[in-house]
């Protein structure tokens, strides 16, 4: 290990029996000579490449409450998802949730642009807002975005102004790539 630059709690913390079904992912990207965090807290890190903080972004992000129809999603998958089926009824007691979705779900960093996945939802599409390496707010999109599961989406990314996700169509069984130009 040469340098850490961040951490996160793991979802499963059993010593104190905690199981946090709904946490901030902790992704990263790297774009040229930066890396960028989704740190928490609402914020984004950004470092050098040799991992010296340049600095924090905090974009204005508006709060999303966790419903109980959000709690029952996500209890469904871990009750149902082959990995964590055979552990749910004896570890169901210690699910807990916090009372907001984190701010940021994930960050995605193309053409020197940050585009950080909200939660905010309207009309099954998702808010994510397009900021540049500043933190300045150029502008927001609302795309939508297929899932797989509450903690999985079909692959997707950002590039020349447009963005592309690669959708598993189960009624053809085919993958289909969709692209759509962002208007901000």
């Amino acid at each position: 290990k040469l340098k850490e630059i961040h951490k996160i709690p793991f979802k499963f913390q059993f010593g104190n029996q905690k199981i946090h079904l709904v946490r901030n992912q902790g992704n990263f990207r790297v774009w040229g000579d930066k890396i960028f965090v989704n740190g928490g807290k609402s914020e984004i890190l950004l470092f050098s490449s040799e991992g010296e903080k340049i600095r924090s972004i905090k974009p204005d992000v508006n709060k999303v409450k966790i419903t109980e129809t959000d709690k029952i999603r996500y209890k469904n998958y871990y009750k149902n998802y082959p990995e964590y089926k055979q552990y749910y009824d004896a570890v169901k007691e210690w699910f807990t949730f916090p009372k907001y979705f984190p701010s940021i779900h994930e960050i995605y960093v193309s053409d020197n642009r940050i585009y950080a996945e909200t939660h905010e939802k309207k009309n099954e599409k998702r808010r994510f807002l397009i900021l540049n390496f500043k933190g300045d707010l150029l502008g927001s999109v609302w795309l939508k975005v297929a899932e797989i599961n509450p903690l999985e989406k079909h692959i997707y990314t950002f590039h020349n102004n447009k963005f592309y996700q690669l959708v598993d169509n189960e009624e053809s069984e085919q993958w289909e790539l969709h692209i759509e130009e962002l208007v901000y």
